[in-house]
């Protein structure tokens, strides 16, 4: 089975793409010969490898070192060889065009994104604990899970994936997007009456039940809160797309 996926068969659903990278993190040997990766068919591989990464700005690099990586250069193979990326990395709008850099960990792949820590991840009680294992228990590798797959495990350290602001200039940040938001579907509908409409978390990065670096001042979310999309789209509330088969989405995963 490709970890490609397709979502929606009916007529009356979108249909789209997922990455299921649990079907890539069965070996370190299997991750890069992926069909994700692949140079005529995929989006293509990983950069030249860079050991010392010294010269680049801070900004650049990820949150914590990363085991196993093997790249750091810019792409050079596939669709998107050499594509610039024109913001970034950092959080900042200005123009700054580069290539796009890949620092693939097939080393992180298994341990964050095997089928095992995805069943551990679904089996959260609560959105609250479903959430709290998708991002993460703790920062740091040994605790990564489901986000830090496609995000860390792409990037690694200075890999445009790893960068918070800049991840979406690789394609793979919107199937890897997918691939989490099928999960979270997943999650829903395994008890579909009681988490249609269960939320809970902070309106403040890393606040609580995160709080990897301090105790943040934060509101709760609720169903009334508007996810806002500045510069780009209308602010929608949370309650009128928690049911991605309803509108206005109407999409559905298989």
């Amino acid at each position: 089975m490709s970890s490609f996926g397709i979502t929606g068969w009916p007529d009356t659903y979108t249909r789209d793409r997922y990455w299921d990278w649990t079907l890539d993190a069965v070996s370190e040997s299997a991750v890069l010969k992926s069909p994700v990766f692949d140079p005529i068919f995929g989006f293509g591989g990983n950069g030249k490898y860079i050991e010392d990464l010294s010269g680049f700005p801070a900004s650049w690099l990820g949150p914590a070192p990363i085991p196993g990586r093997q790249g750091g250069g810019c792409i050079t193979s596939g669709p998107f060889a050499w594509r610039p990326v024109p913001m970034g990395p950092g959080n900042s709008t200005a123009f700054t065009p580069h290539c796009l850099r890949r620092d693939i960990s097939p080393w992180l792949f298994t341990q964050a994104g095997s089928a095992a820590r995805r069943d551990w991840v679904l089996e959260g009680d609560t959105f609250q604990e479903f959430d709290r294992r998708t991002q993460g228990v703790r920062l740091g590798v040994p605790d990564m899970a489901s986000h830090a797959v496609g995000h860390l495990g792409v990037g690694g350290e200075i890999g445009e994936m790893t960068n918070m602001y800049s991840s979406p200039g690789d394609p793979l940040f919107f199937l890897h997007h997918a691939q989490i938001d099928m999960l979270w579907d997943k999650w829903q509908h395994n008890n579909w009456d009681v988490r249609k409409a269960e939320i809970s978390g902070p309106d403040t990065m890393y606040a609580y039940p995160f709080n990897y670096f301090a105790n943040l001042p934060y509101q709760n979310i609720t169903l009334e809160s508007e996810l806002q999309y500045p510069l780009m789209a209308e602010g929608i509330k949370i309650a009128d797309v928690m049911d991605t088969r309803a509108g206005p989405l109407c999409y559905r995963y298989e």
